[in-house]
């Protein structure tokens, strides 16, 4: 009941998906989780922190009236060990809580969302410790393409080149909550459902990514294809995972 030229006619105002769908009858998936089968990533314990390991933390402040999360990755094993959330309204008691973290764990080099408001606590932290502004962008060719971070991360994962407790149910619970999402002009974005946070998780993919940054540097830009608990050093990996 259509002619070939209305047809066309519709298609010029659609995406390439959207048109599928409606004209061709095709099922395109708009949504589904992010992170899937990443069960051999989960610890059965909690790695032990030793003083003179190279350390790694992340960090996610808020800026209005959310959470802060500060995240400590072990680089030689790419391994969270530790992760504190709180919610404080008060800025200068969470850099105060964010500056005794770091001092615990012997001062490693801080990793921190800068994204738009994010830039101030990152210049705040300037004050105690190395900080790496993350800014996280859509560019393809950017440094931080947030949509590429968090493939890496769902990709180390799954394959235990990153690692955390499996204990860590918070993590957990806002994993299972992350979604990607088509746009009707086909762009790809990701985040938590409606009504979940997601500070958790983007706090982890920017420790993924502090790892990988640190594996290129030290590998002269060579990536590492497993974590080095994969490559045959079982007695060290039983010993991480109890």
């Amino acid at each position: 009941w259509m002619s070939w030229e209305s047809i066309l006619e519709a298609k010029k105002g659609m995406s390439d998906r959207e048109f599928r769908r409606l004209y061709g009858g095709e099922w395109v998936e708009d949504a589904g989780l992010v992170f899937t089968g990443h069960e051999s990533a989960l610890l059965h314990r909690v790695p032990e922190f030793f003083y003179g390991r190279r350390y790694i933390m992340a960090c996610d402040v808020a800026t209005d009236n959310d959470f802060n999360v500060a995240m400590i990755g072990d680089a030689m094993t790419r391994t969270a060990i530790h992760v504190e959330r709180w919610n404080d309204e008060d800025p200068l008691g969470s850099y105060d809580r964010f500056e005794r973290i770091h001092e615990r764990f012997g001062k490693p080099e801080i990793w921190i969302d800068a994204t738009g408001m994010g830039a101030i606590p990152a210049r705040e932290m300037k004050k105690f410790a190395k900080v790496k502004a993350v800014t996280f962008s859509a560019g393809q060719d950017a440094e931080f393409n947030k949509m590429q971070m968090v493939r890496q991360l769902a990709s180390d994962l799954q394959h235990r080149r990153t690692m955390f407790p499996g204990d860590w149910e918070d993590v957990l619970r806002e994993m299972r909550n992350f979604v990607y999402l088509r746009t009707p002009t086909g762009k790809t974005t990701a985040g938590a459902r409606s009504g979940a946070h997601d500070d958790l998780v983007m706090t982890l993919v920017i420790l993924n990514h502090a790892f990988r940054a640190r594996e290129r540097r030290n590998d002269g830009g060579h990536m590492g294809e497993f974590n080095y608990l994969g490559r045959g050093d079982d007695r060290m990996a039983r010993r991480l995972d109890g």
